[in-house]
């Protein structure tokens, strides 16, 4: 399927198939991996998302939110800059994964399961799920 991007400004940035950006979300010095999903109102800067295995369509994200899941992708009004998200990451809303302590290297037991942040790049790991208004 084609990459669907409404109302959002991506720049500088190399983007893969099935890709959706939604309404409001800026995109900048980021690559974006096949089925990827950024949220409304996201703000991506100097990330890789590598994407996901599989499109959910708009009736499974609604299903997941109603069940309080968070859904394959980026979750609206997220913030993420300088980071690596790896496969089939579930990040929820109103997160700022921007290393705000500017940790340079190490697996701190401060961070949340599944995230780890060396030479200053907060990394997400495969299938990990972070909650909504995680800020790291």
């Amino acid at each position: 399927p084609p990459s669907k991007m409404f109302g959002a400004d991506v720049a500088d940035s190399l983007v893969g198939d099935a890709i959706i950006v939604q309404e409001g979300a800026t995109v900048k010095n980021c690559v974006l991996g096949s089925c990827a999903y950024v949220g409304r109102n996201c703000h991506v800067q100097d990330t890789i998302i590598f994407g996901a295995d599989t499109i959910d369509t708009k009736e499974v994200r609604a299903e997941e939110l109603a069940a309080g899941k968070v859904p394959l992708g980026i979750g609206e009004n997220t913030k993420l800059v300088r980071a690596i998200v790896d496969s089939n990451a579930r990040i929820g809303k109103n997160c700022e994964l921007i290393n705000k302590e500017g940790i340079v290297d190490g697996a701190n037991a401060a961070l949340p399961k599944g995230i780890v942040i060396k030479d200053g790049i907060l990394v997400v790991m495969r299938g990990v799920v972070v909650p909504d208004g995680t800020v790291v």
